[in-house]
């Protein structure tokens, strides 16, 4: 059973990592700033 968990969490590393990749480039080829757009949709003043 500890062979098991200790497997799943080392398959956890790589999996976090490229989640991670893909999501930082989905954002990365959108157009703006997601911060910029978070403002505009919320109806904050940006300074």
């Amino acid at each position: 059973m500890l062979r098991y968990i200790l497997r799943r969490l080392l398959l956890l590393i790589p999996l976090l990592l490229a989640a991670s990749a893909i999501i930082f480039l989905l954002l990365r080829l959108g157009t703006g700033d997601p911060a910029l757009d978070y403002l505009r949709l919320s109806n904050l003043p940006a300074h």
